[in-house]
């Protein structure tokens, strides 16, 4: 058994409902599909994006339908999955003579705001391109562009594309700034006074022709110099 599944708690006042688009009698719904990888011509193309607070988030799909699946009524859904939940973030429709967009699926507002897309279609490739502008840390996560197809009264499903979405957050790197500095910061203080005591410690200095020892420290220049020449001074009277 397959199909589109809904769960209602009255009679729908519509004869029609889609998975991503819930009524106002809609409770919960669910997809049983199997995956039919001979409707495109192509395999799944999977791949990540790394993207920046505020840039775009750009995610492709392409896909050319073969033998008995061409130029049939199909559905496309850019899905963002979740672990409790999926999201449709656009979707396209074309029944044969008309196409339209987000038939199929409740648009979150902010997001229509900041989403923009590309459909074409063709006999060569159909292409239902997606841009999401000013990217948050909410828009992280996969997102898949899946492709429905109805033939003969039956729905056929493929994935097109799997797009993984990471997010590059600056405060991790600020993070990691601080957790280097601020350990150096505090070692600092205490560098400069081993060094400082070490310079000041007294060594023991032994002249091998009298064989007699003193203590030596290290003085400034000008300091080393007087003392010597009172030394000297001494040593004459």
């Amino acid at each position: 058994m397959r199909g589109f599944f809904a769960c209602v708690n009255a009679t729908s006042d519509s004869c029609f409902m889609h998975p991503f688009k819930p009524s106002s009698h809609h409770v919960e719904s669910f997809i049983v599909a199997q995956a039919e990888p001979d409707i495109v011509s192509k395999p799944v193309m999977e791949n990540s994006v790394l993207v920046s607070g505020r840039e775009s988030i750009n995610l492709a799909c392409a896909f050319k339908t073969k033998g008995n699946y061409s130029n049939n009524p199909f559905v496309v859904y850019w899905i963002k999955t979740g672990a409790q939940s999926s999201t449709c973030v656009y979707s396209f429709d074309y029944d044969g003579y008309d196409s339209g967009a987000d038939h199929h699926c409740a648009i979150d507002k902010d997001l229509l705001l900041r989403r923009s897309n590309t459909s074409k279609l063709s006999l060569d490739d159909n292409i239902h391109n997606l841009k999401i502008s000013n990217a948050t840390q909410s828009d992280r996560g996969q997102y898949l562009c899946v492709l429905m197809v109805n033939t003969n009264s039956q729905q056929y499903w493929a994935v097109i594309t799997n797009t993984t979405v990471i997010m590059d957050n600056p405060d991790s790197h600020l993070i990691y700034v601080i957790g280097v500095l601020v350990p150096v910061l505090l070692l600092l203080p205490v560098i400069i006074i081993i060094i400082i005591l070490l310079k000041r410690k007294p060594a023991e200095t032994t002249d091998f022709r009298t064989g007699r020892k003193w203590m030596t420290t290290t003085v400034p220049l000008m300091r080393w110099a007087r003392e010597s020449r009172n030394q000297r001074t001494h040593s004459f009277s």
